[in-house]
């Protein structure tokens, strides 16, 4: 099939050019040259896996050195959270021992040494500032420190150096500016650089000179989400002023889709939704904008194929002004073409999901938040059959 399949691609995407211009189309004129077989090869499909033990929203899914995949915390209860272990080989889900703290919208950060510390979140009745540990080997969790201010909905970046930069997020209604370096050397947390904007939800990418591009995110102060980016500095500790947006957005992603290029997909801006995307370039420190995706949405998932194309998938949708609803759509980004392309869609409408890159190229879509605000207690994996 392979190579029947390389023979026939030529055909296949000559067809897929010809006459696509508008990438709104481009699914049914697809549909239309190519049988249900191509189709899948072509774009790759979602495939169900077996139902995880537990619904969750707000959790982490952390992908272990032997290709297994944590699941750990999440909302969906008042008692300790039983963690979960996915085996891609068997396709199923394995209780691990409790955690320490039920947390959900914490962070979670596979450490050089192959365990994973979840740091702050919170509880349904208070926000944390303590972490724990996952120690692999054992499958069971130990008490790790704690950082010097409580917070949720912040980021967690793995720095060159093996330390962790947490940046920002929430507490007593209030975003932050503080930021805080984990150190497993010494096992301890020490304040850094302050944001010039205090945010939430905003992304936090690592650059190849091992510097932190922090893009967007919410601001309590304004009330709205911003369209500034700052840079951290590992070797000074401080932050400094970067480019600017286009558009203000939070819950958007940032996805590295290159060496030189971070692709930012969707947001949330003045109570709308966006479809919007821009592409911010590592050597010229600017942006552009981007090609514009099928669908609009926020809290959604984006992925890097194997191939170099981008995986969106799920998310929140809005028709208008507080008009807002779970999607189940999913569409792809051809750097090739310049454009997104609507796919078969998802198999379960989720958004607020993990979306974890699998050894064997495939991603695992799991939890979140579905029809009804209904906590999804199922999980899918999208898989490549063929590649070009």
């Amino acid at each position: 099939m392979r190579i029947l399949m390389k023979l026939l691609f030529p055909l296949f995407f000559l067809l897929h050019c010809l006459g696509m211009g508008d990438s709104s189309k481009s699914p049914k004129n697809l549909e239309f040259y190519l049988p249900n077989l191509f189709y899948n090869h072509y774009f790759g499909k979602f495939v169900p896996v077996a139902n995880p033990n537990h619904a969750r929203k707000y959790h982490t899914a952390s992908v272990l050195f032997d290709g297994k995949v944590l699941i750990a915390g999440g909302y969906y209860s008042t008692g300790t959270d039983p963690s979960e272990v996915y085996n891609p080989e068997s396709g199923t889900f394995t209780l691990t021992g409790n955690m320490i703290v039920a947390r959900n919208t914490h962070s979670a950060t596979v450490l050089t040494n192959g365990n994973v510390i979840l740091i702050g979140g919170t509880t349904p009745s208070t926000a944390l500032r303590d972490s724990e540990i996952f120690q692999a080997s054992s499958n069971t969790f130990v008490a790790g420190p704690s950082m010097s201010s409580a917070r949720f909905g912040h980021t967690a970046t793995l720095l060159n150096t093996g330390k962790i930069l947490i940046i920002g997020g929430y507490l007593a209604g209030e975003t932050l500016a503080t930021t805080e370096v984990y150190d497993p050397n010494t096992n301890t947390f020490s304040t850094s650089g302050s944001l010039s904007s205090a945010r939430g939800n905003h992304t936090a990418t690592i650059l190849p000179d091992g510097k932190v591009l922090v893009i967007g995110g919410y601001n309590h102060i304004s009330s709205l989400s911003l369209n500034t980016t700052e840079i951290y500095d590992p070797a000074t500790g401080t932050f400094s002023s970067g480019p600017s947006m286009q558009e203000n957005r939070f819950g958007h992603a940032a996805t590295k889709i290159n060496s030189n290029e971070i692709m930012i997909t969707g947001g949330f801006y003045n109570n709308n939704t966006l479809k919007t995307t821009e592409i911010y370039s590592i050597s010229e420190n600017s942006f552009r904008s981007g090609p514009t995706m099928i669908g609009n949405k926020y809290q959604h998932s984006a992925s890097l194929l194997a191939d170099g194309r981008l995986l969106v998938a799920g998310g929140i949708g809005s028709t208008g002004a507080g008009n807002f609803f779970y999607l189940n759509l999913a569409e792809i980004y051809t750097p090739s073409l310049g454009n997104f392309t609507k796919i078969n869609n998802l198999l379960y409408t989720k958004s607020g999901h993990t979306s974890s890159n699998l050894l064997d190229g495939s991603i695992l879509l799991l939890g979140g938040i579905g029809v009804n605000n209904t906590t999804v207690d199922t999980a899918e994996r999208y898989i490549q059959e063929y590649s070009f």
